[in-house]
């Protein structure tokens, strides 16, 4: 009898847990995709780059620069002179956009030449304040200066109104 009943039960039990399993062929899950469109980013040139007026000496190279940060102006080397006239300072730029947002800036060439009325040019070295910024409030402003090399004995450079261009760019992070 005990033989029959483990039988039984065995044949219960199979019977039990070999029910038929039904598995989930397919399931599907519903996804919300979204983009939020920022503000393009803006740059406005406010003031040029303006070394000011200067009388070319005799001797030697004089460097005339502008600070990027404070637009101040100073000398070096050379025997040219400083003299008032036309406002010297750095160019200025703000830049607006989303805010809290960062951004890079860049000079599309760092070292340009200023042409004028002689056959010589002048060599521009520019610099800026930042090369990165945050647009607090959606605004931020940068300078750039430079130093302007004046060869005093270049017979080429003479008198008269020299100038160049040069790109700043900047761009979102």
């Amino acid at each position: 009898m005990l033989r029959t009943t483990a039988k039984l039960f065995t044949i219960v039990a199979g019977l039990t847990l070999s029910g038929q399993a039904y598995a989930q062929a397919t399931d599907a899950e519903t996804t919300t995709a979204s983009v939020r469109l920022a503000t393009a980013i803006d740059i406005t040139e406010n003031t040029a780059l303006n070394f000011g007026s200067v009388v070319k000496g005799n001797t030697g190279t004089t460097t005339v620069t502008i600070n990027a940060s404070s637009g101040a102006r100073g000398s070096s080397g050379g025997n040219a002179t400083l003299i008032t006239g036309a406002t010297p300072g750095r160019a200025t730029y703000t830049v607006t956009g989303e805010t809290d947002a960062t951004f890079a800036i860049a000079i599309t060439d760092d070292t340009i030449d200023l042409t004028g009325p002689g056959s010589g040019s002048l060599a521009l070295t520019l610099t800026r304040s930042a090369t990165s910024g945050t647009l607090t409030a959606g605004t931020a402003t940068f300078g750039v200066g430079g130093s302007l090399a004046i060869d005093n004995t270049d017979v080429d450079d003479v008198a008269g109104a020299y100038s160049g261009t040069f790109e700043v760019t900047a761009t979102y992070n």
